[in-house]
């Protein structure tokens, strides 16, 4: 089957970052708006990063962690 190059790129699969980021949100009973604003990063890209369409950066991801109670090595990011 042939599938066009536009296609293929707007093909991805989801992150795993994104359901465990959610758990660890609704486990301190965060909403989006919340975790936005305690962390500094805006809800939209909470949002994204929980629905798999991106992926945080490194600035992004400490700033998240730190807010959440967990380190990068924790099970939650693995």
């Amino acid at each position: 089957m042939f599938f066009p190059l536009w296609y293929l790129t707007r093909m991805r699969t989801k992150s795993p970052f994104g359901p465990k980021l959610r758990a660890a949100r609704v486990k301190r009973q965060f909403s989006q708006s919340e975790l936005g604003r305690r962390s500094g990063v805006d809800r939209r890209y909470i949002i994204d990063y929980e629905f798999g369409r991106n992926e945080p950066t490194y600035r992004n991801l400490r700033k998240l962690v730190d807010v959440l109670g967990k380190t990068l090595s924790d099970e939650l990011w693995r």
